[in-house]
């Protein structure tokens, strides 16, 4: 062999092992790199004492967080503000507001929505601001009072014809303020352009008082809540006379608590509405038995939700109802979300699927 072939292959080892080291360099690099971004990620500043700001809508909402996970959150919608409790994990911040859970990311200097929690991959349907209800405040024949908030078609003319939808809000919108009943992605979702131009309707949404949202079970009465979907049906029947409202197609909703007055409202009035979407709702107050509303109701058009992993109110809740109905005859629809806890509206609210299933319901059909 060669002195010149020797030498050749002494260059070529000799790149090889550079190029080998610097490979293994370069690996090494990476992965310490990684090990400290992994343990970036998993450092979470500690929130206590911070006031922090986050952005909904073009509002803004201050959150002022204290010791013991309590949270005072104002501004927006919260009006003069509300207590709340939220639990923090690297970069997630989870706010309890009554009982609704909302994600924000932290990043250790800036509060934000978690955009893939509450606008899947695709969803562009905007949100009107809550000045685009009017505020009221209905008296009852009786002597009662309950605030409402009412949404027009901004091109309502009085020659037309249309639907109306009842949102009842969950036990988190109880009070006197006439805006936390506004929770939620419906009906704020609802009312936008693009969801009205699909659908054009007019929306109710209710406020039940607070001084009907608890008893000493610590659920609301039965007797209380009546007394207000009462009232909330005279609200609906001074609607018709003021607006030109189709009653063949009037429909109810609602989540949480308002899953079980979306039930009390069919209760008191069942040849009222043409569809009704109960999510997640509990029997707690609704005043009849599963097997009883599944007789009294198994024609009419119901769709209802719930999330399978909800530890607020049981799905079994759900799955008996869906289960009466059946075995009455009647034919509804059921959605379980796997995995989700208690707050399966805010999935259930933007199903298109859902949304044209209900503005199709009439009672002339």
């Amino acid at each position: 062999m060669s002195s010149d072939h020797i030498t050749n292959e002494l260059k070529i080892m000799k790149i090889a092992s550079t190029f080998a080291f610097i490979i293994v360099l370069s690996l090494a690099f990476a992965l310490e790199s990684k090990g400290q971004k992994d343990r970036k990620k998993l450092v979470s500043p500690s929130l206590v004492g911070k006031t922090l700001t986050i952005e909904d809508d073009g509002e803004e909402i201050i959150l002022i967080f204290k010791k013991n996970n309590e949270v005072f959150i104002s501004g927006s919608e919260f009006n003069n503000g509300v207590e709340a409790t939220y639990e923090q994990e690297d970069d997630e911040v989870i706010l309890q507001i009554g009982d609704e859970e909302i994600l924000l990311i932290y990043d250790g200097e800036r509060l934000e929505f978690d955009e893939e929690e509450y606008y899947p991959e695709g969803y562009d349907i905007s949100a009107v601001g809550i000045d685009a209800y009017e505020a009221r405040v209905f008296i009852s024949s009786q002597g009662d009072t309950i605030r409402y908030r009412l949404f027009i078609p901004n091109d309502y003319k009085e020659d037309g014809l249309y639907p109306l939808v009842l949102f009842h809000h969950g036990a988190g919108g109880v009070g006197n303020d006439n805006i936390r009943n506004l929770e939620g992605p419906a009906p704020r979702e609802w009312a936008g352009p693009e969801r009205q131009a699909e659908n054009p309707c007019i929306i109710v949404v209710p406020q039940i008082p607070a001084n009907g949202k608890r008893a000493l079970s610590g659920r609301p009465r039965t007797d209380i809540m009546r007394v207000n979907i009462q009232i909330i049906h005279e609200i609906l029947d001074a609607l018709e006379e003021e607006y030109a409202i189709d009653k063949n197609r009037e429909y109810v909703t609602g989540l949480s608590m308002g899953g079980e007055c979306t039930w009390m409202s069919m209760i008191e009035r069942p040849d009222r509405f043409a569809a009704a979407a109960p999510i997640c709702g509990g029997d707690w107050i609704i005043g009849m038995s599963a097997e009883e509303r599944g007789k009294k109701f198994a024609q009419l058009p119901i769709w209802i939700f719930h999330g399978e992993a909800d530890d607020v109110v049981s799905v079994d809740v759900s799955r008996e109802a869906v289960k009466a109905l059946k075995s009455s005859g009647g034919n509804p629809r059921y959605t379980e979300y796997p995995g989700v806890g208690h707050d399966s509206w805010t999935r259930a609210y933007r199903e298109t699927e859902f949304i044209d299933w209900l503005f199709a319901q009439s009672r002339q059909h």
